[in-house]
């Protein structure tokens, strides 16, 4: 079935999302994430008013027909205590606000974690992770010695 989906917050963009009746919220949070480029633990679905809970409740147990529409609520979920915010909000300065730095580090930790799971092969990323270890207890030897 086709439903309409809106993210709260961005004017009148819509997102067509193609998903079977028999599907649960679970697997409609992951087409939604993946449409909006989000994300599913960060997002909110609302139906009808009804908010729809992550479970394995099926599409159709609560009543969503062809054509309905659904809500999105994105709720980033960032710890701005730790050094990647603190980095971002240097580069971004004073006048960007908190709400749009938590975004901002959603979204590039959720294109990094895709851009590994598509680009990399399993050599490559053994071959990072040799070498991001190698360069650690380096670092980690030199300043014991300190």
């Amino acid at each position: 079935m086709k439903l309409l989906v809106k993210r709260l917050g961005h004017g009148q963009a819509e997102t067509v999302i193609h998903i079977g009746a028999e599907r649960t919220v679970g697997e409609l949070k992951e087409a939604v994430g993946a449409a909006l480029n989000l994300p599913a633990s960060t997002l909110k679905l609302i139906c009808s008013g009804r908010a729809l809970s992550s479970g394995g409740t099926t599409l159709r147990s609560y009543g969503i027909e062809e054509g309905a529409t659904l809500n999105v609520i994105f709720t980033p979920n960032v710890d701005m205590q730790s050094s990647l915010a603190r980095t971002v909000s240097t580069i971004l300065g004073p006048n960007c606000p908190s709400t749009a730095i938590a975004t901002i580090i959603v979204h590039f930790k959720y294109f990094l974690a895709r851009s590994v799971d598509e680009d990399l092969s399993l050599d490559e990323l053994e071959k990072y992770a040799k070498t991001r270890n190698s360069l650690r207890s380096r670092l980690v030897t030199k300043f014991q010695n300190v």
